[in-house]
């Protein structure tokens, strides 16, 4: 457990988010995340709406205004709404909202708010980012957040965890857990002991959701810009394999990382024809040494495959599958890409590597911002959308940010 020091630190940001309906997971969401085309640089997030006027309820100084896509009444209304209701300890929808939604970060005042984050680990780069990003806001706004490590891959440590922020108490907590079997029993917890939940990573039913992405949109843009480089280099149908790295613990459904599994094996079948028998998923744990051995091991039982397009739940899966492939001599032939613009992509990105072509930025350095806003929201008993995302942006060699390399 971890205790956020407060101070005060002066930063304005504005970023883009995708704020959508709940809806029964099959409608189409490729659109909550944008593809860079082969050749071309990614494109500019979507355009902030002009700010609103300060709600009634703001608390002291604003420190971050953090706009979102509802910018007008129309969107508005399209988007299903909630709000906490403390006499049922849930949360309800509401047509009772405004007509766009700012997520604003304020620096918390007389109202000594406090707030848990859950996050999945402190071991992955992109956690790691994360986490320092909710240490920055927590600062900014001088509130009390405490962090409770999930360990992931754990499946004990995320229910320890929620008993742990049972005790706590606080007046929200932000539930990142990327294994959605314990959801249910994670939040019954909090729903017994009347604590606002905000679900994050992996949605759940009757909670408001704060995700890092929408995996489902993730997966089919990667595929999209892997098929694009595919055609250009002349591959075929019938020459094409394609390598998903994933991991049997998590739910293989739209609920879970998994979906970007789905979102990518429905596009490379649709668009690009690869045939079931041509689609191969492999176990990979996120542990580089596991998930480049396994990969190495489906190599070396097809010798002469050739022409593989790989993808990776995260950058850690894909950098294994790179490996792999380099060692097996067949990296000049594959092409890959992976999820969340973290160290184990930027470095190959950076240097222009001809496999590992791309990874999808989830901007997990505004999730404390993002994250803390929505809470003091929650905490205040005003409206928020149901489902809020970050622009998530697949990029390139070509896009990637020079600051970074």
């Amino acid at each position: 457990m971890q205790r956020f020091p407060r101070a005060v630190i002066a930063t304005f940001l504005a970023l883009a988010l995708i704020v959508s309906a709940c809806g029964d997971g099959d409608e189409d969401d490729s659109a909550a995340t944008t593809a860079a085309p082969a050749t071309t640089a990614a494109p500019e997030t979507t355009a902030a709406p002009e700010t609103p006027e300060e709600p009634a309820s703001l608390l002291g100084e604003v420190v971050m205004e953090l706009p979102t896509t509802i910018a007008n009444a129309e969107q508005a209304a399209a988007a299903t709404w909630m709000l906490w209701d403390e006499a049922s300890c849930s949360f309800v929808e509401t047509d009772d909202h405004p007509d766009v939604y700012q997520a604003v970060l304020r620096k918390d005042g007389d109202a000594n708010y406090r707030f848990a984050w859950t996050p999945e680990d402190n071991v992955f780069d992109t956690l790691i980012v994360a986490n320092e990003s909710f240490r920055v806001a927590a600062a900014a706004s001088e509130t009390d957040v405490t962090e409770f490590d999930n360990l992931y891959p754990s499946e004990e440590q995320p229910l320890v965890v929620a008993d742990l922020v049972v005790q706590h108490d606080p007046d929200v907590v932000l539930s990142m857990n990327v294994l959605a079997n314990l959801n249910p029993a994670i939040m019954s917890k909090y729903k017994e002991a009347c604590i606002p939940a905000l679900a994050h990573s992996v949605p759940h039913e009757g909670q408001p959701f704060f995700g890092g992405g929408e995996w489902y949109a993730v997966g089919r843009a990667s595929a999209d810009y892997l098929i694009a480089v595919a055609e250009d280099r002349g591959w075929t149908t019938g020459d094409v394999d394609v390598l998903l790295c994933s991991h049997s613990a998590f739910v293989q459904d739209r609920t879970s990382p998994y979906a970007s599994i789905i979102g990518f094996r429905e596009v490379v079948k649709e668009s690009f024809d690869v045939g079931d028998d041509n689609i191969h998923e492999l176990e990979c744990p996120s542990d580089i040494v596991t998930d480049q051995a396994n990969v190495a091991d489906w190599l070396t039982a097809h010798p002469d495959t050739q022409n593989i397009m790989g993808f990776g739940i995260n950058d850690l899966r894909t950098l294994g599958m790179v490996n792999a492939l380099r060692e097996s001599g067949r990296a000049e032939t594959s092409i890959a890409g992976g999820v969340g613009l973290s160290q184990e992509s930027v470095g190959p990105l950076c240097a222009n590597d001809p496999t590992f072509l791309t990874s999808v930025d989830f901007v997990p350095q505004l999730w404390g911002e993002y994250g803390i806003a929505i809470a003091q929201d929650i905490a205040e008993g005003n409206p928020i959308p149901s489902e809020i995302y970050p622009q998530a942006t697949v990029v390139d060699a070509a896009s990637i940010d020079q600051a970074k390399c």
